[in-house]
């Protein structure tokens, strides 16, 4: 999401196609700045609107593939991270559509055993 307000932002800079004489002048100057500062922040957005409705429905349609919704009691297998290709159970329900697996007291203390849907994936055949 940062690449595409940054090539926005180099977009904007090529498109004014400022010479030396900018540098002269502070006001040419901040006026490019802004319409640079304002290409990135605008790429920035269309960015994270258009990756809502790219990403939302792959990341969705990836979960179901791995056997969500999850509920407690489940085993899966850890997909990412350091606990990659863990087995372990869920054993909650989290906020926002995630879930608690059983990682061991320390991960749970310090909340590192909140996984995704898409990070897990069901073992028991269901």
């Amino acid at each position: 999401m940062a690449a595409i307000g940054l090539a926005s932002g180099l977009a904007a800079l090529l498109a004014c196609a400022p010479g030396a004489e900018v540098l002269k002048d502070w006001a040419a100057f901040r006026a490019i700045a802004l319409v640079v500062a304002m290409a990135m922040f605008l790429g920035w957005c269309v960015a994270i609107l258009a990756g809502w409705f790219v990403l939302g429905p792959i990341y969705y349609d990836r979960a179901v593939k791995n056997g969500a919704p999850f509920q407690v009691g489940d085993r899966v297998r850890v997909l990412v991270g350091p606990y990659r290709d863990r087995v372990s159970r869920v054993y909650a329900l989290w906020q926002a559509n995630t879930v608690r697996v059983e990682l061991g007291e320390r991960e749970k203390e310090k909340l590192r055993d909140i996984f995704s849907p898409n990070q897990l994936l069901r073992e028991d055949g269901v």
